[in-house]
């Protein structure tokens, strides 16, 4: 019984070591994009005046040009940190304006909801919920077999 732990807790490393590989895949994204409060903007080349800005709504809280799902204000143009502001007279879920590093504000309009990824669809996820079930229940039949032994 005790080499089958151990082999299971072996197999366990070595899948995991295999299985969370880091992706390496660049980003051939169509669009430049900020993510804002779930929903997706498509970065435009028009610039819009400063009088017409409103208030700050939000900022990138994480930049990444590599393909895959995001949490959060995401960006595969802006760095962390790039505001986004409200236009004065327009719907925020239509456009907003997003201040470039430059500090000119570029209009970004909206392209539908962004999908944000669930634990429950993630692999690793289940990978390591089933390998820790299957301890618990190794270990427990190791242990009702030493009870039984010891009796």
């Amino acid at each position: 019984m005790r080499q089958m732990v151990t082999f299971l807790l072996r197999s366990f490393i070595v899948i995991m070591i295999l299985f969370l590989q880091p992706v390496t895949i660049s980003a051939d994204w169509i669009n430049n994009f900020v993510v804002y409060d779930g929903n997706s903007y498509t970065i435009t080349d028009k610039e819009i005046q400063s009088d017409s800005i409103g208030k700050r709504l939000g900022e990138v809280t994480r930049y990444s040009d590599r393909e895959g799902t995001y949490h959060g204000n995401f960006s595969n143009t802006y760095p962390k940190g790039t505001q986004y502001y409200a236009i004065e007279g327009a719907n925020k879920k239509s456009k907003i304006a997003v201040k470039t590093p430059e500090g000119r504000y570029i209009l970004a309009t909206y392209s539908g909801n962004y999908p944000t990824p669930s634990l429950w669809s993630h692999g690793a996820f289940w990978l390591i919920t089933i390998m820790v079930v299957l301890c618990i229940m190794i270990i427990g039949t190791e242990l009702a077999h030493r009870n039984r032994n010891t009796c």
